[in-house]
């Protein structure tokens, strides 16, 4: 007797659906409602539920992606208009003065 391979869960989208997901990714997350273009595992999911009507863990949703030769991004942590110049400069001037003199330290502004 020969043993059954196990298949698992079906999976919820057929592989023409997988290979759809570039296709809507690539006008970007914008098209979708989100603010900025950044393609993040939430976004995606968000993506699959709206066209596809499957929820998917984000978990999951980084397999997919990896599949499919997709990476995620991940958000810029800053703004995007900051002055690199201008900050490198205030910790040049006024943070090295401000440490010398330990403003920080007595101003109650800075108190933790």
């Amino acid at each position: 007797m020969l043993a059954r391979a196990h298949t698992g869960r079906p999976p919820e989208l057929a592989d023409e659906e997988k290979r759809l997901i570039p296709d809507y990714l690539l006008p970007g997350a914008e098209s979708y409602g989100f603010r900025c273009e950044v393609w993040t595992c939430r976004r995606v999911r968000k993506m699959i539920e709206i066209e596809f009507g499957v929820s998917y863990h984000k978990s999951h949703v980084a397999r997919l992606l990896k599949e499919l030769k997709w990476t995620s991004q991940q958000p810029v942590e800053h703004a995007t208009q900051r002055n690199e110049e201008a900050i490198a400069d205030w910790r040049k001037h006024i943070w090295s003065d401000m440490k010398k003199k330990r403003v920080w330290s007595t101003n109650p502004c800075f108190c933790g």
